[in-house]
């Protein structure tokens, strides 16, 4: 039969990209099988101890790491693509997939029929009806599941390959989250799911163990932005930042309940491939189409994972060091919602607005998004040493090219250099480890318990034989002490106290270097909205019902 030219190139592309996503599948199940029958005969005696021998595990994905569902139909919003699921080119899924925008309207009150249906273990590509699926997360529950740790719901949902967890174990949990919102209330819905597993915890103690009343800690694994949910959680517990702009008061209350947080790839400084994303779009991978930097800028936790101005991640090419976090510099510059070329996109999330209404919308919902970015790193960049018996512990990559800068031409925004660093491809090294050199020395952000690192990229991370064999010894050999180390209420500390103080960090003493920022209780400013292009009238009335 003959094949047209018209169709073989589209053909070919699309034999070859199921054929590259077969061998990764493949490859990644084979490297999975691989490490769990080795470190399962490492670690099996420790694996079969009892479960009060040690801390139940909550496990926290980064961004895109929970599906998403729209509640009203039941559509995959994100999970699955392909033509007829969630898919760039659909506007439907588009319109799913961004936030709601409204003028006046405080973030946290814009919300929308979408919520979090589990922690994607799995992304799932559909291709011409063929399901081909990209093991996500499902390799750190694996890996948690060689240790004994068994969540409650995921029974090897990737595969035959995936460990069989059996029905003794239960101490393993999945925190899954709306990823697109705001990280302080991600922060308040971890600690409601806390408290749940807590109690839950409990009963199984009783019923199994004839234990009353156990004073549970856990252990958190995050991943990504998942470390940054965990770290503001740690400190704030369930507060919000507050609506008037200032930083919400340090009370370690999130660590009541928590014994080690074990942060891989956290973007603790920021990544520069955020701003590229906001500026050009997010692509999973390169065939595939890009979802657009409109619905990208609707996201106010992708503004949270913005780099900080003071690392010179953004210059003009005359050298000047620009604010990223500044409105001004975005519509400048014309990127994100500033761009003009993104009223196509916004056409279809503000279908019964004109041009001019919806600019000026698109322009406050950016604005706003990075002022709550700004406060969101004001608070999480406050220097405080941990509360006694709270560890920290980091795995990072640092043998891949990662993007550290962009130098930007201001007059036509284009990007005309790109500076790379250490990291994994997507978190610099400096930058997970929060760490800032100068001629005066070294400015650490965050007293880490101990830090590895390993030489592969952000995802892979999770994978890596070093990292699976490390966090299980410290899991199952170095348990923390089961009784709660915050029996008494939660001290309230004034990060100012701390700073060029000598102090006792769980017996090793360390010199706390001055913040960078001097902390405040005085709110930030909380100025006007930007104001409308020229051509927009004061008096136009806008109606998004």
């Amino acid at each position: 039969m003959e094949i047209t030219s018209k169709f073989r190139p589209q053909a070919i592309c699309a034999a070859l990209l199921l054929f590259v996503f077969m061998i990764v599948a493949s490859g990644c199940s084979a490297l999975k099988k691989r490490d769990q029958v080795d470190l399962g005969v490492v670690y099996n005696d420790l694996a079969q101890l009892p479960d009060y021998q040690r801390n139940p595990v909550i496990v926290v994905p980064g961004i895109l790491g929970s599906r998403l569902v729209d509640k009203p139909t039941g559509d995959i919003v994100w999970g699955e693509m392909g033509p007829a699921v969630s898919s760039p080119l659909r506007t439907m899924s588009l319109i799913e997939l961004a936030l709601p925008m409204q003028l006046g309207t405080p973030l946290h009150q814009l919300h929308d029929q979408v919520h979090d249906d589990g922690p994607l273990d799995q992304l799932t590509f559909k291709f011409f009806g063929i399901p081909i699926h990209v093991n996500a997360y499902a390799q750190i529950l694996a890996s948690m599941g060689v240790g004994g740790y068994r969540d409650r719901d995921f029974r090897g949902k990737s595969g035959p390959n995936e460990i069989d967890y059996g029905d003794e174990h239960f101490t393993c949990f999945q925190f899954s989250y709306d990823w697109r919102r705001d990280i302080s209330e991600t922060a308040a819905e971890l600690h409601q799911f806390i408290e749940e597993a807590h109690a839950y915890t409990q009963q199984q103690y009783l019923e199994q163990y004839g234990i009353e009343d156990a004073d549970i800690q856990f252990d958190i694994v995050a991943h990504s932005m998942g470390g940054l949910v965990t770290r503001y959680y740690l400190r704030y517990g369930d507060q919000l930042l507050p609506d008037d702009g200032s930083a919400p008061e340090v009370t370690w209350a999130g660590a009541e309940k928590v014994g080690r947080a074990i942060l891989i790839g956290s973007p603790n400084a920021g990544s520069t491939k955020s701003i590229h994303e906001m500026k050009e779009g997010l692509r999973l991978a390169r065939p595939l189409p890009k979802f657009p930097a409109a619905i990208i800028g609707t996201m106010p936790a992708v503004y949270q994972l913005l780099p900080r101005t003071r690392n010179e991640s953004l210059s003009s090419s005359s050298g000047k060091v620009l604010d990223v976090l500044d409105p001004e510099t975005w519509v400048r510059l014309k990127w994100g919602l500033a761009d003009p070329k993104e009223d196509r996109q916004l056409k279809k999330l503000l279908p019964n607005v004109s041009p001019e209404q919806r600019r000026c919308i698109a322009l406050e919902h950016q604005f706003k998004c990075l002022v709550r970015a700004r406060q969101f790193h004001n608070s999480i960049d406050v220097q405080v040493p941990l509360p006694p018996g709270l560890e920290m512990h980091l795995y990072a990559g640092d043998a891949k090219e990662t993007l550290d800068a962009l130098v930007v031409d201001p007059g036509t925004g284009k990007v005309v250099e790109e500076k790379m660093a250490a990291g994994d491809g997507t978190v610099t090294r400096t930058s997970a480890v929060s760490e800032e050199r100068s001629p005066e020395g070294i400015v650490r952000n965050i007293p880490w318990s101990s830090k590895t690192f390993l030489s592969s990229d952000h995802i892979g991370l999770t994978k890596d034989r070093t990292f699976v064999d490390n966090v299980l010894s410290r899991l199952l050999e170095n348990p923390t002490n089961h009784v709660s180390h915050m029996n008494e209420p939660p001290v309230i500390v004034s990060p100012g106290d701390f700073d060029g103080e000598i102090v006792d960090f769980g017996g090793e003493i360390v010199d706390v270097e001055p913040a960078l920022m001097e902390p405040t209780n005085e709110p930030l400013a909380n100025p006007p909205p930007p104001e409308p292009p020229q051509e927009v009238l004061s008096d136009m009335p806008i109606d998004l019902q």
